[in-house]
């Protein structure tokens, strides 16, 4: 993330080390402020019982932000659930393309679309 410079991606400010009491490591990321998320927008109207709007679902697809045309990315990878993962993650591919990206981005317009996060079934 330190090597990425683009207006389409979350900055990062500092990163450090940190162990708990048990050992455990972790990085730790400060990353720039980010106003709002689309899991916060996507709760609010979950929350109300009702559908995001289409319009709203429409510009996060086509990653423009109403007020300021800019959406911000942050992940890189980061996500464990499995059903988030592009299908060549999970065989361990060595070798692929921004597909997985796409994979990915499908999942999200799955949740905005259904009004709820995708579960195992």
């Amino acid at each position: 993330m330190s090597l990425l410079d683009h207006p389409n991606a979350v900055s990062l400010k500092h990163c450090f080390f940190s162990t708990t009491a048990k050992e455990e490591l972790y990085l730790n990321l400060a990353l720039e402020y980010v106003p709002e998320t689309i899991y916060h927008v996507a709760r609010h109207y979950s929350k109300a019982n009702q559908r995001m709007p289409m319009i709203y679902v429409k510009l996060c697809t086509y990653q423009v932000n109403p007020h300021t045309q800019l959406l911000k990315l942050c992940d890189f990878g980061s996500a464990k659930v499995l059903y988030y993962r592009a299908p060549e993650l999970i065989l361990r591919a060595t070798k692929y393309t921004t597909a997985i990206d796409i994979w990915s981005m499908g999942c999200v317009l799955a949740e905005l679309l259904l009004g709820q996060v995708i579960t195992k079934s």
